[in-house]
């Protein structure tokens, strides 16, 4: 079993700030960190299948031809995984 920190998180291509983890963790939208020392890490598997899960939400969702509407339009199931709105 192997443990991640955030860098290892960041290079999964999880990039999201520490409190919206907290907030996902809490609401069973993310697996749930242990401690270590008094860092924060998670379960390498654990985020993998959290990938995969998402991986596996939008393969459904373009099989039902659900997605190809929204995304044009600019909408994802995940909000964390909407695209940045540019700034000028």
């Amino acid at each position: 079993m192997k443990l991640i920190g955030s860098a290892g998180l960041e290079a999964k291509g999880i990039d999201l700030d520490p409190t919206t983890i907290w907030r996902k963790e809490k609401a069973g939208e993310f697996p749930k960190h242990v401690l270590v020392g008094n860092r924060r890490a998670w379960v390498e598997s654990e985020i993998d299948s959290y990938i995969e899960g998402l991986i596996a939400n939008r393969d459904a969702a373009v099989d039902g031809n659900d997605t190809d509407a929204k995304s044009a339009r600019g909408h994802h199931s995940d909000p964390m995984m909407r695209p940045q709105k540019e700034t000028p």
